[in-house]
């Protein structure tokens, strides 16, 4: 709006001239300007995005390495029991045979 009015106050060709000069280098700039900000803008989204995919692939990690945690502590468990089973057992084999000898 501002560059329509003054070219009707610049009825002068060599003002007017000079000024269709201004205007068009102030709309190259205008352009070069959109064009930096327009970088800048899918500069900022793409460090978003890659932001966001580098904490996903930090959750899934975590996520991982906890599932792998637990198993290893189920698993160890599990050993621990079914060797603690086997001693009891060989110890009531044991004892059931003393007692059995103890009784004859």
């Amino acid at each position: 709006m501002y560059r329509f009015d003054c070219v009707k106050l610049y009825r002068d060709n060599s003002k007017s001239v000079l000024f269709l000069w201004e205007v068009k280098h102030v709309v190259v700039v205008e352009v070069v300007v959109g064009v930096a900000v327009a970088s800048a803008s899918v500069v900022v989204i793409a460090v978003i995005v890659v932001i966001t995919a580098a904490a996903v692939v930090v959750v899934v990690v975590v996520v991982v390495v906890v599932y792998l945690v637990v198993v290893v502590v189920v698993v160890v468990a599990a050993a621990v029991v079914a060797a603690v089973v086997a001693v009891v057992e060989e110890l009531f084999i044991v004892i059931v045979v003393i007692t059995k000898q103890n009784l004859q």
